[in-house]
């Protein structure tokens, strides 16, 4: 026995050559994981500034007193830095999820995707647990994101 399809939107009956893949699930998913990942991006941010303010500030003290050596110095540049393209990227990947979830701009949203890419890959620098805890499934939704917005591509305007 045949399985009859029906169009989703109007009710109207579909032969089996006209019926669509239902690729809107897709959009629908990727627009909630990137919006998770840029959540954690906020996470990973809040993990840096803690890390930069624990490592005492070389630029304020003298090196003489506290005897500093260049890996403090990056350190604290580091976690400055990934703080704030943390930051970053939490902003343009809650743009770009709703972007997604809008199907209105295909390009952008894929900037946004890339960004908490950036930072997730950045977190590395941060410390390897922070990695491994948020920076890790970051870079795992928001490439699971890329690819569910590639395969549902035509469906933006």
């Amino acid at each position: 026995m045949k399985k009859r399809v029906y169009c989703s939107e109007c009710g109207k009956k579909i032969s089996a050559k006209e019926k669509k893949s239902n690729k809107k699930g897709f959009i629908i998913s990727a627009g909630i994981l990137i919006i998770i990942a840029a959540g954690l991006c906020m996470a990973l941010s809040g993990s840096a500034f803690l890390n930069a303010v624990n490592t005492p500030n070389p630029y304020y003290y003298n090196w003489d007193h506290y005897n500093y050596n260049s890996y403090d110095w990056i350190q604290y540049e580091m976690n400055l830095v990934i703080a704030l393209v943390s930051i970053f990227a939490f902003s343009t990947g809650v743009v770009s999820g709703l972007l997604i979830l809008k199907r209105s701009s295909f390009k952008y949203s894929l900037i946004g995707i890339i960004f908490v890419n950036i930072a997730s890959i950045l977190s590395i620098g941060n410390n390897v647990i922070v990695f491994l805890l948020i920076g890790l499934p970051v870079f795992v939704l928001s490439l699971i994101t890329m690819i569910f917005t590639i395969h549902s591509k035509e469906f933006f305007k």
